[in-house]
């Protein structure tokens, strides 16, 4: 006797259903951590909140190692010797002090320098008139 549309059906679920079981029973039996050493276990978190393999005092500091130079042009200069400079490329205003600065300045000059991050932002450091 021919089996029924609807009990083919209910057999090719059944059939599904215990394919996938199986296959997720493979799948936790090679993400097993049973066997693996308590260093393999672990994960650490990088300064930028990422996950890592790497521990803390083995992580390489990126901007210690670079000093990247960025360049800009002052938007404002006031005179007690503070002053903003609008970057070339992200048009952001970076905070600088005029004691950073190996030149006089004054508004609308085009520099070169190099950031740091403080707790209130950027903070422009090593800054250099462009001529």
């Amino acid at each position: 006797m021919a089996e029924s549309f609807t009990k083919k059906e209910f057999n090719k679920k059944k059939l599904q259903k215990k394919r996938l079981k199986e296959e997720k029973r493979e799948l936790k039996k090679t993400q097993n951590n049973k066997g693996k050493s308590f260093e393999e276990m672990i994960i650490y978190v990088d300064k930028y909140g990422r996950f890592t393999d790497i521990p803390p005092h083995l992580q390489v500091d990126d901007e210690a190692n670079k000093k990247k130079t960025y360049k800009g042009i002052i938007s404002h200069l006031n005179e007690k010797g503070f002053g903003f400079i609008k970057e070339e490329d992200t048009k952001e205003s970076i905070f600088f002090s005029i004691s950073s600065c190996k030149e006089t300045l004054s508004a609308n000059d085009i520099v070169s320098y190099t950031k740091t991050k403080t707790d209130r932002g950027f903070k422009a450091l090593e800054i250099n008139k462009e001529y």
